[in-house]
């Protein structure tokens, strides 16, 4: 998808717009959605069904051992079982970081509705996708701060170079 600059400055207002949004109905920092992340691995081991059907990848969590418990969720569920803290915990194996196991059962108790489990994975999905975007324009502005070559930073940019 190539955008005139225009059109570029019409979609970072509005996904500024969007960001704001988000912080001023008492969602916190739009690129890390904490309280959704819990919600979902908490409903999932509380029994949504198709956890699978959520297209949330371990790596859309904001902190690693969330992302680990999900792809332990989705290793149970694979399996053909519920989930629930201690299959999950279980699931997990050893860590060099173990996970509290009460933590688990606290997080099957933080989803206050479970019918809400696609809700929760979309809020985590766009905040990852909003944390991914964050991450390329970094990059990109630490590109254009490199002296060097115009053509060089170009085909960084691009993927060629």
């Amino acid at each position: 998808m190539s955008f005139t600059s225009d059109e570029s400055i019409q979609h970072i207002a509005a996904a500024q717009a969007e960001a704001a949004a988000l912080e001023m109905q008492g969602h916190g920092t739009p690129f890390r959605v904490s309280d959704a992340e819990e919600a979902l691995l908490g409903a999932c081991m509380a029994g949504w069904a198709h956890p699978d059907e959520l297209d949330v990848d371990p790596g859309d969590f904001h902190q690693p051992d969330r992302g680990d418990v999900w792809a332990a969720i989705l290793r149970v569920h694979h399996a053909g079982n519920q989930p629930d803290p201690i299959s999950v915990r279980l699931a997990l194996g050893d860590r060099k970081r173990p996970i509290d196991p009460v933590w688990l059962h606290d997080l099957s108790q933080a989803a206050p509705v479970i019918a809400n489990a696609p809700y929760y994975a979309k809020q985590v999905r766009n905040a990852a996708g909003l944390r991914a975007i964050g991450a390329a324009g970094t990059a990109l502005q630490q590109l254009g701060a490199t002296p060097g070559d115009l053509d060089v930073v170009r085909r960084c940019v691009h993927g060629k170079g």
